[in-house]
């Protein structure tokens, strides 16, 4: 039975297999870490205003932040 070419190239160097698989998964990681930034900042952003008492808020619309 013949060995096919594409597990040859990866069972010849351990090494450059190893390190190609830690990219995959860092990639991998990335993405979960930027849809974690993506879902949460919008919520820590109303944090501020779930805290005050309000029942109605009229602001600017020149307004850029809140100080």
């Amino acid at each position: 039975m013949k060995v096919p070419l594409a597990w040859r190239i990866l069972a010849y160097d351990k090494r450059r297999t190893a390190l190609a698989l830690i990219g995959i998964f860092m990639a991998i990681l990335l993405v979960f870490v930027e849809l974690g930034f993506f879902y949460a900042v919008p919520r820590a952003g109303l944090l501020l205003y779930d805290d005050m008492r309000f029942d109605l808020l009229l602001s600017s619309d020149q307004m850029t932040r809140l100080e």
